[in-house]
């Protein structure tokens, strides 16, 4: 795990090295799209309850069991953006 580890810190070390390459850039870039339309979305939900049944409701509205917690919106945004790369 260790040496795979350093081998995307150094891959990731190059890239920064290469001007030419945007990719870095437009992947982070992504990302944070991502995870600012996650983050609006779950406040619009919040914002308007419905009664649908989807995960999005089970995550804004969900609670623990055992704790009586509910998910932080930034976990939930989490989920959501890695239920979305999963999907595809």
């Amino acid at each position: 795990m260790t040496t795979s580890s350093d081998r995307l810190k150094i891959s990731s070390l190059i890239q920064k090295m290469l001007p030419w390459d945007k990719s870095g850039e437009k992947l982070n870039a992504d990302r944070e799209y991502m995870r600012v339309l996650s983050r609006e979305l779950v406040q619009v939900r919040r914002d308007h309850p419905t009664d649908k049944r989807d995960l999005l409701n089970a995550m804004v509205n969900g609670k623990d069991p055992k704790t009586g917690e509910m998910m932080p919106d930034g976990l939930i945004s989490a989920n959501m953006v890695t239920f979305l790369i999963v999907r595809f």
